[in-house]
């Protein structure tokens, strides 16, 4: 867990993921989050998507400061999550990223949690209920 730790480069990787019960969470380690960030979180995004994560948390204790751009890489995230049956979540929303997802009505948009807990219970919950429901779905085809 070591290296999990380490300051990842803040250009090209601008992020740790880390695997908690089994969810990837995103942690964003900059005071700043912004146009610099946003196109590598955009490609982790989509790369994660693509590799059926389809859950995924977003951890924004660090951040005091987001830009248009890097907003616009979590919406990219929260579409191709929810677009392939998922969900995303964020959590540690304070200060000033507060602010501008709430004037910017995006709070409306994401799902946002007050703590790293609070985040994986509602991504298991989400993922139950999404089985459950295609499991209803599959056999309701059956019957027919």
């Amino acid at each position: 867990m070591g290296d999990n730790h380490k300051v990842p480069d803040p250009v090209n990787q601008p992020y740790i993921v880390e695997d908690v019960k089994g969810f990837p969470v995103v942690r964003l380690p900059y005071s700043k989050v912004t146009s610099v960030q946003a196109p590598a979180l955009k490609a982790l995004f989509t790369n994660m998507v693509k590799e059926g994560k389809k859950y995924i948390a977003v951890d924004l204790t660090q951040v005091e400061y987001i830009d248009s751009s890097a907003l616009s890489a979590l919406l990219l995230g929260h579409r191709l999550t929810r677009d392939s049956g998922g969900t995303m979540v964020l959590f540690g929303v304070k200060g000033w990223t507060q602010k501008v997802i709430e004037v910017s009505e995006l709070h409306k948009v994401f799902e946002i949690m007050q703590d790293q807990e609070h985040a994986i219970d509602y991504l298991i919950l989400s993922q139950v209920s999404s089985e459950l429901q295609n499991r209803e779905d599959n056999s309701s085809e059956s019957q027919d």
